[in-house]
């Protein structure tokens, strides 16, 4: 079973995108259309990850795919890394990774195996 948990291509994928956006904005919370203005031409893996996700054909991003697969992953964390997603208004939705602090990412993961294990009509 963690096995096919280290496997996952998704899981991956996560992983490099928040290792990217925090070595980029640390514990900055950001807009997406914020973030990819700042984000220089000598950031190529950083790029890579965003255009694996969001590219379009003719080679733009596209923000909004980009907003819903960060959305989609909100919550999970790899490598201490979560994904957070900090409301500020209405039309404000920057996104977040911040570095889980031990006691947080122990919390977090025994409340997802105990989900797992709690029949969903209890």
């Amino acid at each position: 079973m963690f096995e096919c948990m280290l496997d996952d291509p998704d899981r991956e994928q996560l992983g490099h995108m928040l290792h990217c956006w925090h070595n980029r904005f640390e514990n900055e919370p950001i807009m997406i259309r914020d973030a990819l203005k700042r984000i220089g031409f000598d950031e190529e893996a950083f790029l890579d990850v965003i255009r694996d996700i969001a590219g379009e054909k003719d080679g733009s991003i596209n923000k909004t795919r980009l907003g819903w697969w960060l959305k989609r992953h909100e919550g999970r964390v790899v490598d201490g890394l979560p994904a957070e997603n900090h409301k500020k208004g209405a039309a404000y939705i920057p996104h977040q990774v911040s570095a889980a602090t031990d006691i947080h990412l122990h919390l977090r993961l025994s409340a997802n195996a105990f989900s797992a294990r709690t029949p969903r009509n209890a």
